[in-house]
């Protein structure tokens, strides 16, 4: 959680001190300082100019913020996903029946606590991928077996540890990265039962009320949405995603330790 709060600040920090946005708004508050003096009238309609220059501004910080709050565009995007999701559910509830309403029970809110859950992994997540991309870039494509053979056997003892630090450094890596596609994983299963969810909403609000069978089907489905739910939930709690990338130098020198 700090490292969202951290990264929150660092990206409201420069949507607020954008050169281009502050300019825009000392013009709009030297426009309404020039009009105060001016009489009753003009006094109110400065007033008016800075309002609007604030709120305009404000407006802006926000957008900015919206649109950097990922750093990867793939995140960006899945999250889009789920809140598109999530506002379609919305509003496929307060068009349900009451009768369809009372037989989803507490799940709606369900929803919105997963949700809530998984912005906040998919945030911590991306922010892995971005460390991950900082410190190791392309190495981890070029980091293959070299399995050299030399007529020299010391050469060959060589390669071979050579060889089983990268398997060791491969192996630290995908441990990583399987934390963040994972998170991404349950934002697909996320999507996916608000999707089923919402169709069949629709499809009992079309055909009207339910006869015995239809409900027991109806409530047979919205059990088993809410353990994907519940799957998604004690899933993400066990997902203990790091910071940063664990620094491959300590790993390549305990290893070298261990052979030495």
């Amino acid at each position: 959680m700090n490292e969202i709060k951290r990264a929150d600040k660092r990206i409201i920090a420069r949507a607020i001190l954008n050169p281009f946005r502050l300019l825009a708004m000392s013009a709009c508050c030297y426009v309404a300082y020039l009009l105060s003096g001016m009489g009753t009238v003009a006094f109110g309609l400065g007033l008016a100019v800075a309002g609007i220059g604030a709120g305009i501004y404000a407006i802006a910080v926000r957008n900015d913020f919206v649109s950097k709050r990922f750093r990867n565009p793939e995140h960006k995007h899945l999250w889009d996903m789920v809140e598109d999701r999530l506002s379609r559910l919305r509003k496929a509830l307060k068009l349900a029946p009451e009768h369809v309403r009372a037989s989803m029970s507490d799940l709606p809110a369900r929803v919105e606590r997963t949700a809530k859950q998984l912005y906040q992994s998919l945030r911590r997540a991306d922010i892995v991928r971005g460390e991950i991309v900082r410190s190791e870039g392309n190495i981890v494509t070029a980091a293959f077996p070299f399995h050299v053979q030399s007529q020299d056997s010391e050469t060959n003892e060589l390669y071979v540890m050579a060889d089983k630090n990268v398997a060791e450094y491969r192996r630290h890596f995908q441990g990583i990265a399987a934390r963040v596609t994972r998170t991404e994983g349950q934002c697909a299963v996320f999507i996916s039962a608000l999707d089923s969810m919402r169709v069949q909403i629709l499809g009992h609000r079309l055909v009207g009320d339910f006869v015995p069978a239809d409900k027991e089907d109806f409530l047979s489905a919205m059990a088993d949405i809410r353990t994907q739910l519940n799957s998604i939930n004690e899933a993400l709690d066990e997902l203990d995603l790091p910071t940063t990338a664990p620094p491959i130098e300590e790993k390549q020198d305990e290893i070298e330790n261990r052979h030495g």
